[in-house]
């Protein structure tokens, strides 16, 4: 009999991925998971009492993953009743097969979860939306469709280069009451290091591949992408440079390596030991108050 592949996600999902405290036991068995085929019989968030966008991603693409193979999934929802709520009100009972509670509707402060099969260059208007409407977030001189830009050019690299099985997942967050904004980008496909290795082989490691990702110009794809578009390479570097300067985050998952930004613009790196993790995940923090992007159970009223 074969065992069950289960997807448990701890209560320490709410940890801070772009500071390096990241939940850890999720990304492991995610990457087994991965490794393994993908596709998973259980999904338990039983235990958890807060997820931050990443986390959800997560879970949205590999209960994704395993719809397309149809392989069913029993979906253990969690325990709390307000984290339950929040993730019904970003969709993912309905991904995972469960129906939606229709009393429990999305606030303004929800990006709730998409899986984008095909181009649509619409994330990032959205997110500078909710940006104004939810942070005040100051956009003048341009910056509100430079934002927007950068932000779509990371969700048509999903498109574009990492043949993701899934398509792209977003899914965001606003906290009003910390003055931040999180919004993740999901692949499920070849990963950063992979894709840019075909032009610069030889990096030491995935982490070294993912900073190179980052600096401005550098590209995995020669020429023109397959909409006939050349590519720039700059939407992480621009992203980044931007969230710098206003005590923003930014934190790069793909295969083994993690890359991120704190809110100083200081850069830090580490290893996910084990499986690979195939797939990259972009997370981005912005905020109005510098320092203030620790969200934790007293922002709950925010989700």
């Amino acid at each position: 009999m074969q065992a069950r592949r289960s997807l448990h996600v701890p209560q320490l999902a709410n940890s801070h991925f772009s500071t390096a405290g990241i939940a850890w036991e999720m990304l492991k068995s995610a990457a087994s998971l991965r490794k393994n085929g993908g596709a998973v019989d259980l999904i338990d968030l039983s235990d958890v009492r807060h997820m931050r966008p990443y986390g959800v991603a997560i879970v949205a693409a590999m209960a994704e993953l395993s719809n397309l193979r149809g392989n069913p999934v029993t979906y253990l929802e969690p325990r709390d009743g307000q984290i339950r709520d929040h993730l019904t009100r970003l969709g993912l009972p309905a991904i995972v097969g469960q129906h939606d509670r229709t009393s429990v509707a999305p606030r303004p402060t929800n990006l709730p979860i998409r899986i984008e099969k095909t181009r649509s260059d619409s994330t990032g208007s959205e997110v500078v939306e909710m940006l104004v409407r939810e942070l005040g977030y100051d956009l003048v001189g341009g910056l509100e469709s430079d934002i927007a830009a950068n932000i779509d050019e990371i969700v048509l690299n999903t498109h574009t280069h990492a043949d993701s099985e899934v398509g792209c997942v977003i899914v965001g967050q606003a906290f009003p009451q910390n003055s931040v904004l999180e919004v993740a980008i999901l692949d499920l496909g070849i990963t950063i290091p992979t894709h840019l290795g075909r032009v610069l082989p030889g990096l030491p490691d995935d982490a070294t591949a993912i900073e190179k990702a980052i600096e401005d110009g550098i590209t995995g794809t020669k020429d023109r992408n397959r909409f006939g578009e050349p590519n720039s390479g700059a939407g992480l570097n621009n992203l980044a440079e931007h969230l710098a300067a206003r005590g923003g985050e930014m934190a790069i998952l793909s295969g083994s390596g993690i890359v991120w930004m704190d809110p100083l613009g200081k850069w830090g790196r580490d290893v996910l030991y084990g499986p690979r993790f195939e797939g990259t995940l972009v997370n981005i923090v912005f905020s109005t108050q510098p320092g203030s992007t620790g969200v934790g159970p007293a922002t709950l009223a925010d989700l």
